[in-house]
């Protein structure tokens, strides 16, 4: 399961680069857009909600240019942070304070 995690993250962020958006924000998109670590068995109630999430952005983005891409996928990143703290999941909440730069 991981490793098709990782392969559909890989595909996700190739096709962003593709899109001309840079390297940094297409792996942002890609985590926003499969937000979840298989290797990490989490809180399922928070799981389902972000798989949720994840989805949604995934059917925006068909529509939006580069530059709405990159600030969706910011704006994901800060809601699955959001929840992560809601839901007791600092494992999340740190990954994505990473993504985002908000973390050293």
């Amino acid at each position: 399961m991981a490793n098709l995690v990782d392969n559909l993250r890989q595909a996700a962020f190739l096709s962003f680069a593709k899109r001309g958006i840079s390297h940094e924000d297409a792996a942002v998109a890609a985590l926003a857009l499969n937000p979840l670590d298989p290797a990490y068995k989490g809180d399922r109630r928070y799981e389902k909600t972000a798989l949720k999430l994840s989805r949604q952005f995934g059917r925006r983005i068909k529509r939006e240019d580069s530059e709405e891409i990159v600030a969706d996928a910011r704006a994901m990143l800060a809601e699955y942070k959001r929840l992560a703290v809601i839901h007791g999941e600092p494992y999340y909440a740190q990954r994505y304070d990473r993504a985002l730069g908000l973390e050293e």
